[in-house]
């Protein structure tokens, strides 16, 4: 049995197409297409792109991008400076403020991240630390976060 090679755009024919980007956020997706599918055939839009979501402490996802890519989809990634099994309702994690980032305690993981996604030859969205205007995340400002204003 041999498998095809995933073809996906260049970075720059990303960047220049010129309809928009389109996707959907389901639980399981790009891991398994059946909720998304079915949401996207609700909605009635063709899509182009998927979301995941993504901890501060997990490795690059190779297989989210690759799926997303053989699927058809741009993967846009939501990395949370958190870990990945913060709930929601926890606004502040120790250890991971927005001064623990910049102080470079997370270079080494960033660097690591960095070139296994450039390995891995694939574009892909990150959407780093979404709603920061809000106060209910860790890298929201406030006292709650032990964020000062502007980090």
């Amino acid at each position: 049995m041999t498998t095809e090679p995933i073809s996906t755009p260049s970075k720059a024919q990303v960047l220049a197409q010129q309809s928009r980007w389109y996707g959907l956020y389901t639980t399981q997706a790009p891991f398994n297409w059946s909720e998304y599918d079915r949401v996207s055939q609700e909605v009635g839009k063709a899509t182009n792109m998927v979301g995941f979501f993504q901890g501060f402490d997990q490795d690059f996802n190779q297989t989210a991008v690759q799926r997303s890519w053989a699927n058809g989809r741009l993967p846009m990634m939501t990395w949370e400076t958190v870990p990945a099994k913060t709930g929601n309702d926890q606004a502040f994690v120790p250890g991971y403020t927005n001064q623990d980032i910049v102080s470079g305690k997370f270079d080494a993981y960033l660097t690591k991240y960095a070139q296994d996604l450039k390995a891995n030859g694939m574009p892909l969205v990150i959407r780093l630390d979404h709603e920061m205007n809000g106060s209910w995340y860790n890298w929201s400002e406030g006292t709650k976060q032990q964020n000062a204003a502007g980090s």
